[in-house]
């Protein structure tokens, strides 16, 4: 679980600039995301386990290939998230 942090500047390579989820059940609650970057999915999340969202605030996120802000397999119960300023080449889809 992760409550009331910030996620910003970070570099991923891969997928996730932020954060990488592989396997894992996740819970992030009010937290922020803002000027991360990756060089191919999701400049801030990218999940492929169980993931619970809740007050989730992203700001502008830069430089990211496919899913803009998040990628993602598996989420459930997502609740007052916010995404902004999402410019990403191709969308995101995950079997």
């Amino acid at each position: 679980m992760i409550l009331r942090s910030v996620f910003q500047g970070n570099v991923g390579n891969g997928g996730g600039g932020a954060l990488h989820n592989s396997g894992l059940a996740l819970h992030l609650e009010s937290c922020l995301f803002t000027d991360n970057e990756s060089d191919h999915y999701a400049a801030a999340i990218y999940n492929d386990g169980t993931m619970t969202l809740a007050k989730l605030h992203r700001g502008l996120q830069s430089r990211v290939r496919i899913g803009g802000g998040l990628y993602s397999r598996l989420v459930k119960s997502p609740s007052s998230i916010r995404f902004s300023g999402e410019t990403p080449s191709r969308p995101a889809m995950a079997n």
